[in-house]
């Protein structure tokens, strides 16, 4: 069995804990052009289950994380038209 492989089962198991442990959790995605559906389908591959609306890109990550902590704060924000 690849190494990849064997990880990523091995992160399922990780992840099943965490879903006990969290009120949200998320999984960080990097390629953008790539749909959820993919990535489940991807991880179901590993035994790791998972729904579209846990798949975020960092860029959604980061605009989270600043709401929460900086919502009453004036903020100016650089990215692509995409962002």
């Amino acid at each position: 069995m690849p190494l990849m492989t064997r990880f990523m089962m091995a992160a399922g198991s990780c992840l099943i804990i965490l879903k006990a442990l969290a009120d949200e959790l998320f999984i960080l995605r990097t390629i953008r052009s790539k749909a959820e559906k993919d990535y489940i389908e991807k991880f179901k591959k590993w035994n790791i289950s998972a729904v579209e609306n846990q798949f975020v890109t960092a860029s959604y990550a980061t605009c989270k994380y600043l709401k929460e902590h900086y919502e009453d704060k004036k903020l100016l924000v650089v990215g692509t038209p995409s962002f």
